[in-house]
């Protein structure tokens, strides 16, 4: 949250100084512990995928779990990465886990279980 405030508050400068700007949050491949970039290891815990098996079941083309993937050779093979089970799953979830898993109920902040999409 203060990341966001963070944000919120640099936008906010924009106007005085005659600019606009298009905010682009994205990912690749769900997360470096899935083989690419963007969101936090806990996302994947959270959908239930142990982050130590991932290289070894196959569920992610990563070569740097264990290493914490932070460098070029710890990233894997990025476009390998969206069709194994943990990037696609994630994807799932996050565009049509209320379609898909509608079940999948997870803590909110305040302990109040909500839908996984909802949440993620």
């Amino acid at each position: 949250m203060e990341y966001l405030t963070y944000v919120r508050k640099l936008l906010s400068l924009r106007p005085q100084y005659g600019m606009t700007a298009f905010v682009s949050i994205h990912q690749d491949v769900w997360s470096r512990y899935s083989g690419g970039s963007g969101a936090h290891a806990w996302t994947l815990e959270l959908a239930g995928f142990d982050l130590e098996a991932l290289k070894e079941t196959g569920a992610a083309w990563l070569a740097g779990v264990k290493g914490g993937g932070h460098g070029d050779s710890g990233r894997g093979v990025w476009p390998c990465g969206y069709t194994k089970l943990a990037a696609a799953t994630m994807a799932t979830l996050f565009w049509a886990g209320d379609t898909f898993a509608p079940k999948l109920l997870v803590k909110d902040k305040d302990g109040k279980s909500v839908p996984i999409q909802q949440f993620l």
